[in-house]
């Protein structure tokens, strides 16, 4: 692979820095207002049993690694290649409506319809910034502390 088609990977991927300027108030914001949330949403979560350090590592950095990686970086990047992806409805992406429907749909399998319904937003807001900035990074770090914030409530109640 010469270097040039490494480079148009990587930006298809969005696996660079994001666009200057691009990380901005409003992450900050959603940064901010979504931890607590999550934070809150967390702590109402009727959870039973331990949970492990192993399992908090999965919950908070494995799986959205993996989850930004395939879904915001390959599946998004991909549909914002086409024409399709990349009209906008309601100020959103077709690529990030896509996606997140196919977010919500892969977390029905090991979580009631309910739950998996509750990643709509936050996968919305992911693929928002993976949208604005060109880069997964951003999206990454959101799942990253959201996950943190919901999940740290059950580590202090074991």
């Amino acid at each position: 692979m010469t270097a040039t088609a490494l480079r148009r990977l990587q930006a298809d991927l969005g696996l660079h820095a994001p666009a200057p300027g691009t990380v901005d108030a409003a992450f900050a914001a959603a940064l901010g207002v979504g931890t607590i949330v999550a934070w809150m949403i967390g702590n109402e979560n009727p959870a039973r049993g331990a949970i492990t350090w192993a399992l908090l590592l999965s919950l908070v950095i494995w799986q959205p690694l993996v989850e930004e990686l395939l879904f915001r970086g390959v599946i998004q990047g991909i549909l914002l290649g086409t024409k399709a992806g990349k009209a906008s409805r309601w100020g959103i992406s077709v690529a990030n409506l896509m996606t997140s429907t196919l977010f919500v749909l892969v977390h029905l399998v090991n979580q009631p319809a309910a739950w998996a319904l509750g990643v709509l937003l936050p996968s919305l807001l992911f693929g928002l910034f993976r949208d604005r900035t060109g880069s997964v990074w951003p999206s990454l770090v959101l799942h990253v502390i959201f996950n943190g914030a919901f999940f740290a409530p059950l580590v202090t109640q074991t």
